[in-house]
């Protein structure tokens, strides 16, 4: 406070320390009134609570939006401007416009905002839109379809789930279900079959393939031309009747027929069925195709893993857990005894169920697959995984075609099959006045649950791939009997091109002999007369040993003599 003597500033409140002054009580009472500062009291206490408060929700709302969608937009953001070159050139462009709109006078900030947010939409459609630039279709393995897609944009993301797939046959649209999806750098792959394959072909028959990606917006179709394959109308009319005749209305009934003198196979309700104990075709063969690589040896010996076992499986290869056998004898058991275990070794041998699988969808088996290791349910039969019967006719094809695995390991694939037990799934009397050369097949254990046959027929006339899957029995004799009669059915009719035996021809009366003349024996001089030797009896030899008796027989002196015929 300040002396109001000599004016000077204090800390004491009696006394000055400069003058000596000493202070009233009613000058120290003055002076502190006089000291206390004049602050006028804040009304803004409260709004700058609530502000600070605001900041921090912002602050944080802030931190969330970019913990989520940061990392999304950042790859998107990348895969923008460094996509391709052409992606480059728009990027620029569009930065150009931009510089140049920003040199115009703009009218107020009002309108700026919002021309901002527009520019920041676009941007953002560009980044999620694919483009489909170029295409091509190939044909060349029909009933097999390859499509080549070239698209412009971001493909980081893209996968099965992607697309949806429709082919359009002359008005009959079918979804693609089972398909493989490669990507090639900004080109993606397609591969399926053909599902309207129950269409007679014409020359000039057209497909339309629609491609349909929402969240990209992305709706293409593509229109080409099927090869100039066709099929007699006739074959696919008796081939539906024989299977009506021999199944009647059943849906659970699947058939492929592929015949050596056609361009097309013949197929009827091909649908996904549990692929049972005809897994093993698809297992072996990929051990085959790695062993013509030389990636396996089929005589490498396997120790039995007791992991691998199938669920209630008692087999062969079961009961040798902890052992060695070789990779042919697992693909023995697996055909001859329906080895669940020994399909899931050669499954495991081959590089696990995600490469098998993957191997699948390459060679165009785009229906089968591994869902889960092998077991076996109550009935016996093997579940784990799925096929068609187009699917297993092709893989047989491959065999007999030499197209899938070297000629040596098909041969010997064939030859393995030829191993397989026989069962009445097969006309136990064989084909009507047909020779078969050979017969390479395998079949699902009798069962009520499903009856499977796939083999390979041949004859002097043509070789026969027949697949017939009936998934949905409830009388094993009866599933048996039908399988065996559409066999016989199906066969004949293409050999001969009835379904009734010819009847067997009568056989021609004999010639009658004609006698030839027989030439004049030639005289045989007359030979000596040789002596007639007496035959004399018994007592006239040894007289001294025989007497006479009073009944005029001549009786030996030994009594234990036996007469004979002496007398």
């Amino acid at each position: 406070m300040q002396c109001p003597n000599c004016g000077r500033y204090i800390r004491s409140t009696t006394q000055c320390a400069y003058c000596g002054h000493e202070f009233t009580p009613a000058e120290v009472a003055e002076l502190k009134k006089q000291s206390e500062p004049d602050t006028p009291r804040s009304s803004k206490g409260g709004l700058s609570i609530l502000w600070n408060v605001l900041k921090l929700v912002l602050a944080l709302m802030v931190v969330f939006l970019l913990f989520v969608y940061g990392p999304t937009y950042a790859s998107k953001l990348m895969g923008y401007f460094g996509s391709s070159n052409n992606d480059t050139a728009q990027v620029v462009e569009s930065s150009s416009q931009v510089e140049e709109d920003q040199t115009k006078p703009q009218e107020n900030e009002e309108d700026q905002a919002p021309a901002t947010d527009q520019e920041g939409q676009e941007f953002t459609q560009e980044a999620t839109q694919l483009t489909l630039k170029n295409h091509e279709v190939d044909v060349s393995l029909y009933p097999q379809v390859k499509v080549t897609l070239d698209f412009e944009g971001n493909l980081d993301e893209i996968d099965s789930n992607t697309f949806a797939f429709e082919v359009d046959n002359q008005g009959n649209v079918t979804s693609l279900e089972d398909y493989s999806l490669q990507k090639e750098n900004q080109k993606v792959v397609l591969t399926y079959n053909d599902p309207s394959l129950s269409v007679v072909g014409s020359d000039d028959l057209e497909q339309t393939l629609t491609i349909k990606a929402s969240e990209y917006d992305l709706n293409e179709q593509i229109d080409y031309q099927l090869p100039s394959m066709t099929v007699d109308e006739s074959l696919v009319a008796q081939f539906n009747e024989i299977m009506t005749e021999d199944f009647g209305s059943s849906e659970s009934v699947h058939v492929a027929m592929h015949v050596s003198d056609q361009d097309l196979p013949f197929v009827y309700n091909d649908q996904v069925v549990e692929a049972s104990e005809l897994i093993a075709l698809f297992a072996i063969a990929r051990a085959y195709d790695l062993s013509d690589h030389q990636e396996v040896d089929l005589d490498q010996m396997v120790t039995i893993d007791e992991a691998l076992v199938a669920k209630e499986d008692e087999g062969v290869t079961a009961s040798l857990v902890g052992e060695e056998v070789t990779l042919h004898e697992l693909f023995s058991n697996a055909v001859q005894t329906h080895d669940a275990t020994a399909i899931n070794h050669i499954i495991q041998i081959t590089g696990g169920p995600n490469e098998f699988n993957r191997w699948l969808k390459e060679k165009g088996y785009f229906s089968t697959k591994i869902t889960q290791q092998l077991a076996l349910d109550p009935n016996g039969t093997v579940t784990g995984s799925v096929t068609t019967a187009q699917d297993v006719s092709q893989l047989l094809v491959h065999l007999v075609e030499e197209t899938l695995l070297s000629q040596e390991s098909s041969n010997s694939y064939l030859e393995l099959l030829r191993l397989s037990p026989v069962t009445d799934k097969f006309p136990a009397q064989g084909l009507h006045n047909i020779d078969i050369l050979t017969r390479s097949e395998l079949v699902t254990a009798d069962n009520d649950r499903n009856q499977y046959y796939a083999g390979v027929i041949e004859t002097e006339q043509d070789t026969y791939v027949i697949v017939i899957l009936d998934e949905g029995t409830s009388d094993q004799a009866v599933a048996v009997d039908q399988i065996a009669q559409s066999l016989q059915s199906l066969v004949l009719y293409f050999e001969t091109g009835s379904t009734e035996p010819a009847p067997l021809p009568e056989p021609e009366p004999a010639p009658a002999p004609v006698p030839e003349p027989v030439p004049a024996p030639e005289p045989v001089p007359a030979s000596a007369p040789q002596p007639v030797q007496p035959q004399l009896r018994p007592w006239e030899l040894n007289p001294e040993e025989w007497y006479q008796g009073e009944d005029g027989r001549w009786y030996n002196t030994d009594p234990n003599y036996n007469y004979g015929n002496a007398n």
